[in-house]
């Protein structure tokens, strides 16, 4: 019974507290009574008895907190007005270097991208709170050592750098990026949006029919807030079901003109096939990128003149310098 209560104070001091506490700090809720050991149990029973909440308890760098499960991002979004801070696509790359190459100077991280690395640049990541100078290497100028911070991990929610991903020998920028940026949208969200690009003006039943599931509403959400269908109308039947159709945004995030520029399409062909004549996110999308962590979902800008691709110089106006190809 004592045990009960002591974890049920455990709970309410994680609850009530405004940051992530660690074992010290909650150790000190019991005195001498308890001994972590014990205090990682209760915590781990908790973690079990949250599992089918809506909040979550997690470990993270700085210690123990509950956070609201990504599924319920939807809901919570709508209560706040603010936007979601945007990033560009050199910002992101810099800091995916940092994360998986740590401690690294300007210039190396430079040379692993390909192009100059903007005082701005690292200036946001600063301002974020993701990076910080932790020492200067022993070379001519000393250049500064850059790494990543505990806000960092608390950000993603990892507890440390080793639960980063994997990271293989040899890979290119891009990839490293890809590590620590997901710009992948679920497999239902692409055939959505495929079946609307070729298809529209379409309603969510329509688009039911042919994928033989339901679309969530969080499916049309996502599509709506990245700026690629919008609501052109409603269907002159029962209900008034809303048409979608694609904006010019997917136009001009697919790098197409029109919709006539889009793949050819054969008859009967399946849902499956829909959706690759229209996306290929390794390739069609690589200019944006979506960062989720346990709070926020932070989109990145159009590129930048910071995010050119490595090794390019057809462009004599911009304002990075070339540096070469890895």
């Amino acid at each position: 019974m004592i045990e009960n209560h002591y974890k049920q104070v455990l709970e309410t001091a994680l609850l009530c507290s405004s940051e992530p506490m660690s074992i010290n700090e909650l150790s000190r809720l019991y005195g001498d009574e308890v001994t972590p050991e014990n205090i990682i149990t209760w915590l781990n029973e908790l973690q079990n008895d949250w599992s089918e909440k809506g909040m979550e308890l997690v470990n993270i760098a700085t210690g123990w907190r509950f956070q609201s499960r990504l599924s319920m991002r939807e809901y919570l979004d709508r209560l706040t007005v603010e936007k979601p801070p945007k990033y560009s696509r050199a910002v992101l790359e810099t800091l995916a270097i940092i994360a998986y190459r740590q401690p690294v100077t300007r210039g190396e991280i430079e040379e692993i991208r390909g192009v100059t690395v903007s005082t701005q640049i690292v200036k946001q990541l600063e301002d974020r709170g993701w990076i910080e100078v932790i020492g200067h290497k022993d070379t001519i100028g000393r250049p500064a050592l850059y790494a990543t911070t505990k806000q960092f991990l608390d950000d993603m929610s990892i507890p440390n750098l080793q639960s980063l991903p994997a990271l293989e020998d040899g890979v290119i920028v891009d990839q490293i990026a890809q590590q620590v940026i997901n710009p992948k949208y679920s497999r239902a969200v692409l055939e959505t949006l495929a079946i609307i690009a070729y298809r529209q003006p379409v309603t969510r039943g329509e688009i039911e029919e042919i994928r033989g599931v339901t679309v969530s509403t969080q499916i049309v959400k996502q599509l709506e807030d990245r700026g690629w269908i919008e609501v052109i109308g409603h269907k002159d039947t029962i209900g008034r079901p809303a048409l979608y159709a694609t904006t010019k945004q997917f136009l001009d995030d697919m790098s197409i003109p029109n919709l006539q520029s889009l793949p050819a399409l054969e008859d009967g062909v399946i849902v499956d096939q829909i959706a690759q004549q229209v996306i290929n996110f390794e390739q069609a999308t690589q200019d944006e990128v979506v960062i989720e962590t346990s709070h926020e979902e932070i989109q990145t800008m159009p590129e930048d003149d910071d995010s050119k691709d490595f090794g390019q110089t057809n462009n004599p106006d911009t304002e990075e310098k070339n540096l070469g190809n890895d």
